[in-house]
């Protein structure tokens, strides 16, 4: 009988430390789920982060590329403005120089 009980104890025993080296493990599998699930979420913030600041400089360079659009279109029209009164200058020039080419003849004759 004594035989049979230290048997059994042995088996406690036994059985016992497996049971602690499993816990063991199980608190080490979990304490690497945590660490992996924490960095997860710190990768999965700095994504988030990375695509409002890519958001934010598309919104920049779309609102600079209108306010060189309307700045090019500004200095466009500037432009035809002037080449519009240059035309309207050299038709008069042009006029006031033939008036007086007649009024010359006209002084000859």
């Amino acid at each position: 009988r004594g035989k049979g009980e230290e048997e059994v104890k042995e088996w406690k025993d036994k059985l016992d430390e497996v049971e602690e080296r499993l816990e063991n493990e199980v608190l080490e599998w979990q304490s690497k789920y945590e660490k992996e699930s924490n960095h997860a979420e710190e990768l999965k913030s700095e994504k988030e982060d990375l695509v409002a600041e890519i958001e934010g400089l598309k919104e920049d360079s779309e609102t600079a590329a209108r306010s060189y659009e309307a700045a090019i279109n500004e200095l466009k029209s500037r432009l035809d403005s002037m080449q519009k009164d240059s035309h309207e200058d050299l038709n008069a020039l042009e006029e006031e120089r033939d008036d007086l080419r007649r009024r010359c003849r006209d002084l000859e004759e």
